[in-house]
């Protein structure tokens, strides 16, 4: 499974819990489970958005250095199965 599915199943799974605890703490009248819930229920998606954001930026930066580091090895004659050149 990807990362990125990981970490959007892990904030639903916990928003969800969120609103639970926000609606049980407010029927029992305990304020401040309740402020702590509605507040999480702001700051957790956007942990979640960007964890994913930097996810994606750091697979594709790797998908950048793995073409950078296979294109110097095809110029130096690396990984073609062609013979080196050497200059005496």
């Amino acid at each position: 499974m990807n990362i990125t599915r990981i970490v959007a199943w892990v904030g639903i799974v916990t928003l969800v819990g969120l609103y639970i605890a926000a609606l049980v703490a407010s029927l029992l009248g305990n304020n401040e489970l309740f402020s702590v819930a509605l507040y999480s229920t702001f700051v957790i998606p956007a942990v979640v958005f960007v964890l994913e954001m930097l996810i994606k930026r750091t697979e594709k930066n790797r998908k950048d250095w793995k073409e950078f580091v296979e294109q110097g090895k095809d110029e130096a004659g690396e990984g073609t199965g062609a013979p080196k050149e050497t200059s005496k």
